[in-house]
C-alpha cells in the first residue's frame, strides 16, 4: 500500500485515467521506453543506473543547477537556492533558500533543516551512499536560521558547486518525509521537482505526475505526467516505437539503435556529456599484479575499431583516465598504441610466453555485454583469452564493488570536473570503487584536495592523468554520446547540448502534439 489509503485511492483513479488516455493516444502522457529491467529503488543517493538517475532526477531539486541542456560549471546557477556566496577562497559557502518551496504529496515548506539533514546523511558511512566521496571535503553544515545554510570545507575547493548541480546526489530530501517512511522513501519518493510519484510496477514501468506548486512556477511541467516504460527487449522496443506505442525511447546507443529508428521515421539526437566507459585491472589479482601484463592488455585493445563498431558516429575513442569535456582533462599524455605483437612481447617477457587465461564477469546490461564480447574476440589476437561470465545488471554492481573480478567495466557520467572521476574510480580511500586497488594515486589526490585555486587543481588533474597512465591501472575505452529517438510528434522545447545524466534533464519542457 503506498502511504494511505486515500493516496492509493488517488492512485488508483490516474491509473485509471492514464489507461484511458493511453487508448486513445493521449496529448498529456508521455510514454517514455527505457531500456531497463526495471528499478532497484527511486532515493537519489543510493540509485546508480544512468536511466534510473534520470527518473529519479524529474522528483527532486538540488540548492543549484546548470543551466538547461548545459554542463558549464562557470554558468552554475541557484536553484532551491535563491542566491549563493562564498568566502576563503572557497572554503565557506552559503545558501540563501527560497521561501515557499513545497515537498509533493503535502510534506510542507523546504527549510535549512531539510538541508542540514540531507548532508548529514549522503556522508553518513552507514547508508552507503555511492556519492559519499564527493562530499568527503565537507567539515560542517550548519543553518544560522530556517532558510540560510552554511557548508564549511576541510580545504578551500572553488569548485565545490559542480558536487551539487546537475545530478542526485546533490538532490535535497525531505527530513520528515525520509523519517515518517522509513526505508518505504526508497520506493515512495518525495521531492520537490516538477513531477511527484505516483505509481511503481516493478518491471513495467513507473508514473510521475505534473506536480503544480512546483516552485518554478514559469517551468511547471507542460505535460500531465510522464510513464517510464522498462523495455528490456530491443526488438519489442522497435515495434513498440514503429506502431507508435512510445514518445521517446532511450537507454540503447548502439549504431544498430540509431540506424534502426532513423528508418522508421523517428527523429534520432545525440548530446553529450557522454558516458565514459572505461576498464579497471585488478593490481591485486594476478596477472594484472604485473604492470607488463596490464601494458599488454592496453596494447591488445583497437579503442577505434571497438567505438566505431559498436556505436558509429557517436562513438569516441578515450585515451585520458579522465573523461573527455571534464575541466582539468588533457590531451597531451602518452597513448598506449593498439598492436597484437607488442602485447604478445610483453606478456612473453613477464612470464607468459603462450598468453594467459581470465575469467571475467560481465553484466547482463545492453550497454556492458556488447563491448565485452567485442573484447573478448578482440583479446584473442594477442594470446589474452578471456572467459566471460554473465550475470545480472544489479549483481554485477554489488560483486565489482567486492572485487570479484581481475577486469572491471564500467560506463559513467559524472559532473564534467575530473576531481569527481578520481575521487570515485581512481581513490584509495574509496575502496569500493577502487576497481584496480591500486594506491599510486593517494598524495597526488591529497594534493588536490588541499589545493585552493581552480588553476591550481587542473595542474594537480593532469599530473594525476600522467600518473595513472603511466601505471596503467584503467584503461580509457571510449566515450559514447547520449542517443534518444523522438516520435515527429515530439518536442523538447529547448536546446540540450550536454547534460549530467546522460538523458534529457528536464522533460518539463517537453510537449507531445498527434
Amino acid at each position: 500500500m503506498l502511504r494511505t489509503l486515500s493516496r492509493t485511492v488517488l492512485v488508483g483513479l490516474l491509473v485509471a485515467v492514464v489507461g484511458l488516455l493511453s487508448a486513445s493516444f493521449a496529448q498529456g502522457v508521455l510514454k517514455y521506453a527505457i531500456a531497463q529491467p526495471g528499478i532497484d529503488g527511486l532515493d537519489p543517493h543510493l540509485e546508480i543506473p544512468g536511466g534510473t538517475v534520470m527518473q529519479v532526477y524529474t522528483m527532486f531539486n538540488g540548492l543549484v543547477r546548470y543551466p538547461p541542456g548545459t554542463t558549464d560549471v562557470n554558468a552554475i546557477e541557484p536553484d532551491l537556492a535563491e542566491s549563493f556566496s562564498s568566502a576563503e577562497s572557497g572554503r565557506i559557502w552559503t545558501f540563501n533558500l527560497r521561501r515557499g518551496v513545497q515537498f509533493h504529496d503535502g510534506y510542507g515548506e523546504l527549510t535549512a533543516s531539510d538541508v542540514l539533514f540531507t548532508f548529514n546523511r549522503v556522508m553518513d558511512p552507514a547508508l552507503a551512499s555511492p556519492w559519499i566521496s564527493q562530499f568527503g571535503n565537507v567539515q560542517s553544515v550548519t543553518a544560522p536560521d530556517e532558510y540560510t545554510v552554511v557548508v564549511e570545507l576541510k580545504e578551500p575547493d572553488p569548485l565545490f558547486l559542480v558536487n551539487l548541480a546537475g545530478h542526485t546526489r546533490g538532490s535535497i530530501l525531505s527530513e520528515r518525509a525520509v523519517t515518517e517512511l522509513g526505508s518505504q522513501f526508497r520506493t515512495n519518493p518525495i521531492g520537490t521537482g516538477p513531477f511527484q510519484f505516483t505509481e511503481y510496477v516493478p518491471t513495467q514501468h513507473l508514473t510521475v505526475s505534473r506536480f503544480d506548486d512546483y516552485f518554478r512556477q514559469d517551468e511547471v511541467a507542460k505535460l500531465d505526467a510522464v510513464q517510464f516504460l522498462y523495455v528490456s527487449e530491443l526488438s519489442s522496443m522497435y515495434i513498440g516505437l514503429q506502431r507508435g506505442d512510445y514518445d521517446l525511447a532511450g537507454g540503447v546507443d548502439s549504431k544498430q539503435f540509431a540506424d534502426r529508428t532513423a528508418s522508421i521515421g523517428l527523429n534520432v539526437v545525440s548530446f553529450g556529456l557522454g558516458a565514459s566507459v572505461a576498464l579497471f585491472l585488478d593490481t591485486h589479482i594476478a596477472p594484472f599484479d604485473d604492470i607488463r601484463v596490464r601494458r599488454a592488455f592496453a596494447h591488445a585493445i583497437d579503442k577505434a575499431t571497438m567505438a566505431a563498431g559498436l556505436y558509429g558516429a557517436t562513438g569516441q575513442p578515450w585515451e585520458s583516465p579522465v573523461p573527455i569535456g571534464s575541466l582539468g582533462h588533457t590531451f597531451d599524455l602518452p597513448i598506449i598504441e593498439y598492436s597484437p605483437d607488442t602485447a604478445k612481447a610483453l606478456l612473453a617477457e613477464a612470464g607468459y610466453p603462450n598468453g594467459i587465461d581470465i575469467s571475467v564477469l560481465m553484466s547482463d546490461h545492453a550497454v556492458y555485454s556488447p563491448p565485452m564480447v567485442v573484447l573478448q574476440d578482440m583479446l584473442r589476437a594477442s594470446n589474452i583469452r578471456m572467459e566471460l561470465q554473465t550475470i545480472e545488471h544489479s549483481t554485477y554492481h554489488t560483486q565489482i564493488r567486492e572485487h570479484l573480478t581481475p577486469v572491471v567495466l564500467y560506463s559513467a557520467l559524472r559532473p564534467p570536473d575530473a576531481g569527481i572521476w578520481l575521487r570515485e574510480f581512481l581513490n584509495p580511500a574509496v575502496p569500493s570503487t577502487n576497481f584496480s586497488r591500486s594506491t599510486v594515486t593517494a598524495d597526488i589526490l591529497r594534493a588536490i584536495e588541499a589545493e585552493g585555486t581552480v588553476e591550481g587543481k587542473v595542474a594537480l588533474y593532469e599530473e594525476a592523468q600522467r600518473i595513472i597512465v603511466d601505471e596503467v591501472i584503467t584503461i580509457p575505452l571510449y566515450r559514447r554520446l547520449a542517443v534518444q529517438a523522438l516520435q515527429t510528434w515530439v518536442s523538447p522545447n529547448y536546446e540540450i547540448v550536454n547534460t549530467a545524466i546522460y538523458y534529457p534533464d528536464h522533460l518539463e519542457f517537453f510537449t507531445i502534439d498527434r
